[in-house]
């Protein structure tokens, strides 16, 4: 008889990546990627004070704050350190039990999290290109819309519209 081979996440999981960052504190921060994410929720944010089991979603951040977690994970750790040495900064010694004493990282699906991170970023779900601004989105001068010399506009008034949909113009 075989023994099915033990899996870290649950059957039905959609964990991917999971990053957790320990505190000198004892608490915990812990960023993860799942099968869902878009561009904007590509990373979750999560916090878990120390000896808790259930952790607190915190916020999402898009793909463009990291390119992997091991990134993420070093450019946090700077910025705890860097707010933690700073004697004029608000609550200073507080944030000297933030720094980050240690973090993990956990890889649950190998083949998904290379393609996560090697998909562009124009090709996950959410993203919205730059806003480009043609010369039809602009506003038009009041004259120019009484009088109608550049047809049924965005800015045409309610009046104006219902006189042509019911034949009155």
């Amino acid at each position: 008889m075989k023994q099915q081979a033990r899996t870290r996440t649950r059957a039905g999981s959609t964990l991917i990546a999971r990053l957790t960052m320990t505190h000198v504190d004892g608490d915990q921060t812990i960023v993860e990627i799942h099968t869902d994410a878009g561009f904007h929720d590509f990373y979750r944010w999560y916090r878990r004070g120390k000896s808790r089991r259930d952790k607190l979603f915190v916020r999402n951040i898009n793909r463009n704050d990291a390119i992997n977690l091991q990134a993420l994970a070093e450019r946090v750790t700077a910025q705890f350190e860097r707010i933690a040495n700073q004697p004029k900064a608000m609550h200073a010694p507080a944030w000297t039990g933030r720094k980050i004493s240690s973090f993990k990282i956990i890889i649950f699906k190998k083949r998904q999290y290379v393609r996560f991170l090697a998909c562009a970023a124009d090709k996950l779900p959410g993203y919205k290109p730059a806003l480009v601004r043609s010369l039809s989105n602009t506003l038009i001068p009041t004259a120019e819309r009484r009088s109608g010399a550049r047809g049924l506009g965005r800015y045409t008034s309610l009046q104006s519209k219902m006189n042509i949909l019911t034949g009155k113009a």
